[in-house]
């Protein structure tokens, strides 16, 4: 997520990977007021945040991409590093593990 900074007068001037003191308001987006602040602040500075923002979500994606490859034969799984299938497992093992517990108490989140 993008934490957003703004000034008094509810201008963005800074935009931070993590909520700050100062950066409590997140956005999931990129939207026109954000495009117009790295405008002009100038893009180079911001692109860390933004960049890790779009990496996590890219890697879902990617997870669902090298599963459609497997289960339609186009790769085999054995063919990827080792490093990566170790990964790969560990992320199917958590993200397994998360949708099987209930967050709900009472009907409430």
């Amino acid at each position: 997520m993008l934490y957003v900074e703004r000034n008094s007068s509810g201008k963005i001037i800074g935009i931070h990977s993590s909520p700050t003191a100062q950066a409590q308001e997140h956005k999931t987006k990129l939207d026109q007021e954000m495009m117009e602040f790295l405008n002009v602040t100038g893009v180079s500075k911001h692109l860390g945040p933004i960049l890790n923002e779009f990496d996590q979500n890219i890697i879902r994606v990617l997870d669902d991409l090298i599963d459609l490859l497997v289960d339609k034969n186009l790769i085999m799984f054995t063919e990827l590093p080792i490093e990566a299938q170790e990964k790969i497992k560990w992320r199917k093992l958590i993200r397994k593990k998360m949708s099987s517990v209930n967050f709900m108490v009472d009907d409430i989140l």
